[in-house]
């Protein structure tokens, strides 16, 4: 017995052939279109993730970029205070050398800008499982900047020594003793090393920023 379908009894190969054609089909084409559908919208996510990201990225930039400006401020003025500090010191170690004392620098206000680096598009692109559908250079770039975004964010101790070591050159105290001025130098040694430290973590921390916006047109 023979099925009889809509397309008549099939008497032939090809007519077979034709049935398992439609057959196949019927059961592909929706997993096709439904690749298809999954495929658009994983590419518009990973557009919209990296768009969130590179703007992220370009606004913590901007921030940094202010924050390290205002510690290469202070890292002048730690280094004209130690090297009048360490004039003065050497002077009161040869009393009779006769030379003039030197004057102490100006020793202006410096306001620090600590930023306040935002990490959200990174955390939002985590939940949606974007990550994992990013080209995989762009992914490794970004990676790094946020990494080192965090690195400069959770350990605030070069910033807390840099003010405390910058707060401390304003107490008063007897310039006539030589250990006086060797604290002094010691406190204005610690400061100094915090900023350094401060800016040399900004500083890879905007290339890194800028490795990861080389591909969206930002500096």
């Amino acid at each position: 017995m023979r099925p009889n379908l809509a397309l008549g009894p099939i008497d032939s190969v090809a007519q077979y052939l034709l049935y398992v054609s439609i057959v196949v089909l019927g059961v592909l084409l929706p997993i096709l279109v439904q690749k298809w559908r999954q495929h658009r919208q994983d590419a518009a996510l990973v557009r919209r993730t990296l768009d969130a990201l590179a703007e992220e990225n370009r606004s913590n930039r901007g921030k940094l970029a202010k924050s390290r400006e205002s510690f290469a401020v202070l890292a002048r003025l730690f280094e004209e205070q130690y090297r009048y500090y360490e004039a003065l010191w050497h002077r009161l170690g040869t009393p009779d050398a006769g030379d003039p004392a030197p004057q102490p620098p100006e020793l202006d206000d410096v306001t620090l800008t600590l930023p306040s680096l935002t990490r959200t598009a990174w955390d939002v692109a985590h939940v949606s499982h974007a990550l994992a559908l990013l080209p995989a250079d762009r992914l490794a770039r970004f990676t790094r900047a946020y990494y080192l975004q965090g690195v400069l964010a959770d350990d605030l101790s070069p910033q807390l020594n840099a003010v405390t070591q910058a707060e401390a050159l304003a107490t008063p105290i007897d310039l006539s003793d030589r250990r006086n001025v060797e604290a002094r130098l010691h406190a204005i040694a610690v400061g100094r090393a915090a900023v350094r430290a401060q800016i040399a973590l900004s500083d890879g921390t905007l290339q890194a920023y800028d490795a990861a916006l080389a591909d969206a047109g930002a500096a």
